[in-house]
């Protein structure tokens, strides 16, 4: 078994055989009704390269329905960190898309699909998922059972935030806007995959990426932080494609009217990064537990971000120090809130 479908709805599972996905991959797909047990199912196959999972599961009866998709994907998260999940469900509750499909998303989850998107399109998004395989996890950023701490990690962070997103909210619909999220989400996702690091947190239309803490290396070895210059680089080159391919179309549709300069600035992004010694904690989350690392670099990345304009990449004094091979121009010192002295921050020419 390669896929693991996870719906309670017989139907659903005949409806996904019919599409051109399901009818490539028939002879590697399991269909399981209860989610109950999943870990333990992954565990026995380790050739799974895609979980399909629904976060409704309707009662019998009265035509309710619980919502059970964040404790299993927190589950997934933690037992099959390197498995991707796609959400794949029907949502007619606004309330309901609002706050659960982003919870997913930050939880790990890859990419959501609605069963009434056209089956063309449910196949692409499906296998470009499985397509994505089993890369290995990363494995320093899980400590050990014993552990709940492990300091003096050098790091570089990256924080990246998509521009215009508000805007966006108010001139389409809630089910239109998280997609848009969830499209964003995976281009980022995609791009610190490519380069060793991993998404720490999605933070509503934002994201905090982690590089160097995956792996051994020298003290003098910098090549996370110009992983992580690579990869600012790489999502802010594909700001244009990313919006002509997802949100022009989508505010066309929508009939949008909007400001010449929020039309601008939506799709675009805005790019803030540092390096230095973090702390890789672990703290506990309800009957869970969520590892990330906290420091000095954290603070600086999340303040540069905030002072950064639309379409720009900039990076801390460390950073630039220790990737001096791009391209830098502007220079600004500046003081930052609830952090004692001045710094600098360098633009990185895209």
């Amino acid at each position: 078994m390669k896929i693991l479908f996870v719906d309670n709805q017989d139907a659903e599972f005949v409806r996904l055989l019919e599409t051109p996905f399901g009818v490539r991959h028939r002879g590697e797909i399991e269909h399981v009704r209860n989610p109950v047990g999943i870990c333990r199912k992954v565990a026995d196959n380790p050739d799974l390269r895609l979980i399909i999972l629904d976060i409704l599961w309707e009662e019998a009866g009265d035509g309710g329905a619980i919502e059970v998709g964040a404790e299993v994907m927190a589950d997934l998260a933690k037992c099959a960190p390197d498995v991707p999940v796609v959400v794949y469900s029907v949502i007619d509750n606004e309330d309901v898309l609002e706050r659960l499909v982003p919870e997913m998303m930050r939880l790990g989850a890859r990419d959501w699909i609605s069963k009434d998107d056209s089956r063309l399109l449910r196949s692409h998004r499906l296998e470009r998922a499985f397509q994505a395989g089993r890369g290995p996890a990363p494995s320093a950023r899980v400590l050990g059972d014993d552990e709940q701490a492990r300091h003096d990690v050098h790091a570089a962070i990256l924080f990246v935030d998509l521009s215009g997103f508000t805007a966006l909210t108010e001139q389409t619909s809630a089910k239109a806007a998280v997609e848009v999220l969830g499209q964003f989400y995976e281009l980022v996702g995609a791009e610190a995959r490519s380069k060793g690091g991993y998404v720490d947190k999605y933070i509503g239309d934002a994201a905090m990426v982690v590089f160097g803490i995956t792996g051994v290396a020298r003290a003098d070895d910098f090549s996370h932080c110009r992983s992580c210059v690579d990869v600012a680089r790489g999502i802010a080159s594909k700001a244009a494609e990313f919006r002509i391919r997802i949100v022009e179309p989508l505010l066309a549709r929508h009939a949008a009217r909007l400001a010449v300069e929020d039309q601008r600035r939506i799709g675009n992004v805005r790019v803030g990064m540092e390096s230095g010694v973090v702390s890789v904690v672990r703290f506990e989350r309800g009957s869970g537990s969520e590892v990330t690392v906290i420091g000095t670099p954290v603070n600086i990345a999340a303040r540069i971000l905030g002072l950064v304009g639309n379409g720009e990449v900039w990076t801390g004094q460390n950073l630039s120090n220790q990737c001096t091979q791009f391209q830098l121009a502007d220079e600004r010192e500046v003081e930052y809130r609830n952090l004692p002295g001045k710094f600098r921050m360098r633009r990185v020419v895209v």
